[in-house]
C-alpha cells in the first residue's frame, strides 16, 4: 500500500477519497466501518 498525504479544499473527503480510488483502479471503497459490520 503507498500512502500519499493531499491537502485539498472545496471537496469533501469522501468524493476526493473516491476520485482518487478510480484514478487508481480500486473496485471498493471503504470509507468507515462499526465494530458490527462484518466484511467477507
Amino acid at each position: 500500500v503507498d500512502l500519499k498525504v493531499k491537502i485539498s479544499r472545496g471537496s469533501s473527503l469522501r468524493k476526493t477519497l473516491v476520485q482518487e480510488a478510480k484514478e487508481f483502479g480500486a473496485l471498493t471503497v471503504i470509507i468507515g466501518v462499526t465494530k458490527s459490520t462484518r466484511l467477507g
